[in-house]
């Protein structure tokens, strides 16, 4: 059988029975004319390498020794180790697979959770970095927004917006946020003001003034319904922040105060 009669019959190109030719699976004499002539010895050889390569995937180095030692009764036992070795390989790399499958997973959900809580953030115009959540989306997102607290994605403070409240002399808009500790030395370096001890938290709180002499006339309603309600204490003075000033079509102006607050401590009896 002529090299191409073999290359029909296994469906392969000449490069490929050149490849096992040169690799001296089987050893072949040239006729006067230079072609190679395959007998069934050479035929029954390549068909034991592609079954082994195609069904098996072993190397051609383990295919050459094999049928090498065809007849070897430890041959055998060689190849039954060869087996039970590629087995324990892909065993192996099953679990590997599975167990960053599940890593995955559990990122997946993570991520999932924290994009829940962060679709829900809206933020202040003109007031770069602040931000707020709907006082009725804060408790739905409550595990989330612990979470994002915790993640790359969150911010110094989470803030719940309050309804607006009609007031004789201004109209304010109120919004509360929780400052939690940071760890992140880098974050605190960064951010000096919103520096705040472990044991402490702090409230922001946002008014909409038409005067500025109206700041120590404004009543914090919110921030001591909810200092009242979380049992907290001022720990610290207040501090006051103007966002924004506006003078069209009227004057206003946008401030942020802040409240350092703690757990107040039980009554003691007696």
């Amino acid at each position: 059988m002529k090299t191409k009669d073999l290359c029909q019959l296994f469906d392969l190109p000449r490069s490929a029975v050149r490849f096992y030719r040169n690799a001296s699976l089987f050893s072949l004499q040239q006729d006067e004319n230079g072609y190679f002539h395959y007998e069934v010895e050479e035929i029954a050889a390549l068909y034991e390498v592609l079954k082994h390569r195609r069904k098996h995937d072993l190397s051609l180095e383990a295919i050459t020794q094999r049928l090498k030692n065809q007849s070897n009764h430890s041959d055998n036992e060689e190849m039954i180790n060869l087996f039970q070795n590629q087995i324990d390989a892909l065993e192996q790399e099953i679990q590997t697979l599975r167990r960053k499958q599940q890593g995955i997973k559990q990122s997946l959900t993570y991520q999932k959770l924290i994009q829940s809580a962060y679709n829900q953030i809206q933020y202040v115009e003109d007031c770069d970095g602040l931000s707020y959540i709907k006082e009725s989306e804060f408790h739905d997102h409550l595990p989330a927004l612990h979470e994002l607290l915790e993640s790359d994605l969150s911010y110094q403070s989470l803030v719940f917006s309050y309804e607006e409240l009609e007031k004789e002399t201004f109209r304010p808009t109120y919004a509360i946020g929780i400052t939690h500790h940071n760890q992140n030395r880098a974050k605190l370096a960064s951010s000096f003001p919103h520096c705040i001890a472990p044991h402490q938290r702090g409230l922001r709180f946002i008014l909409a003034l038409s005067s500025l002499q109206q700041l120590d006339s404004a009543v914090f309603v919110p921030v001591q319904e909810y200092i009242r309600k979380h049992h907290l204490k001022v720990t610290e003075e207040v501090t006051s922040i103007i966002l924004k000033t506006e003078s069209i079509p009227s004057y206003r102006f946008v401030v942020l105060f802040r409240f350092i607050v703690a757990d107040k401590e039980p009554d003691k009896a007696g």
